[in-house]
């Protein structure tokens, strides 16, 4: 791509990636908190691997589905207009960037189940209790716990399929406002009479890029409150990375379902030399377990599953809340 174009291509595309902050390339990594049940956490602990799954199995109905298809739909209508022929020169320049984007949606569409997702909260240094709605919603009703995660030792890796960015949260009405905004934007660019059929593609795969990655790391508003940061599993990046061969499944509920079982410790090329012990800054029991009896229960298992050191990061929630299930 020539450097006039390239030039373009960040001017327009830098500050939306740049939207979706990527923990990774930032100075400032805050502490992130994983909270599950019990029974999860003893198995991520003994078997030193975190479960990826699939958006499309996740809680919020309007994951990924829904942003994909509110892109395509937005997209369609608009590069259908006259006006947009008409700028591009007409239909045969027109249909360049229309197939090529049509293209991704699809390969997306028939890919789905090979994204993968692992969610963490963003937590505070000195809270030692977590949030009453993360362990009603997540960390077993009170019952389970949380891993807190210092990502501080671990390095970039510019080639990795594996993204760490924020979620970011509107209402919807707001994020088909953003769309709109976001494709009809793109579209103007793409009028340049400059660039080639190539171009145009290379165009349609970055604006494609950024909605996909809207709809990875945008949620309803009502779920603000959980501060959300996601790791992210992107098959179309570096297809030919390590990560790929853990994916795997589980049955839930008698259901098959997709997962990504990726061990703690490097599993890509570079100079990475972080270890699980690295990454746990301090794991929080949930307010159920507040007492002598439960503390030296979980020390025992701690013990049990070798990770003696690791008795000193156990804190228990003092929040006064009692599982009434």
């Amino acid at each position: 791509m020539e450097v006039a174009v390239l030039e373009k291509f960040v001017k327009q595309y830098g500050p939306l990636f740049d939207g979706f902050r990527n923990l990774m390339t930032s100075a400032d990594r805050p502490l992130l908190a994983h909270y599950t049940t019990f029974q999860t956490l003893e198995a991520v602990l003994s078997k030193e691997e975190f479960w990826f799954s699939c958006p499309l199995f996740m809680n919020d109905h309007e994951e990924m589905s829904f942003g994909m298809n509110l892109g395509r739909y937005v997209f369609n209508k608009l590069v259908g207009d006259q006006n947009f022929v008409e700028a591009c020169g007409g239909k045969a320049r027109a249909d360049v960037y229309r197939n090529q984007m049509n293209n991704l949606f699809d390969a997306v569409d028939q890919s789905a189940l090979d994204f993968f997702v692992l969610c963490f909260a963003e937590h505070d240094a000195d809270n030692d209790d977590g949030l009453l709605s993360m362990w009603r919603g997540y960390g077993g009703n009170g019952a389970g716990a949380a891993l807190i995660i210092d990502p501080t030792c671990l390095p970039f890796n510019e080639a990795s399929p594996l993204i760490v960015a924020k979620v970011n949260y509107m209402a919807t009405n707001e994020r088909e406002e953003w769309v709109v905004k976001t494709v009809r934007d793109a579209m103007e660019f793409a009028k340049d009479p400059s660039f080639d059929d190539e171009i145009l593609k290379q165009h349609a795969e970055k604006l494609f890029e950024v909605l996909l990655l809207a709809a990875l790391l945008t949620k309803h508003r009502g779920f603000e409150e959980e501060r959300e940061w996601r790791v992210i599993y992107l098959p179309y990046r570096n297809p030919g990375s390590p990560v790929k061969e853990h994916i795997g499944y589980t049955l839930v509920s008698e259901k098959v379902e997709p997962k990504l079982k990726l061990p703690i410790r490097p599993i890509e090329e570079g100079p990475e030399t972080w270890k699980f012990d690295d990454l746990v800054k301090k794991i929080i029991l949930g307010p159920t377990h507040n007492s002598a009896i439960a503390m030296n229960s979980a020390c025992k298992m701690l013990t049990a599953l070798k990770k003696d050191a690791w008795v000193s990061k156990l804190v228990a929630s003092s929040i006064p809340y009692r599982n009434k299930r």
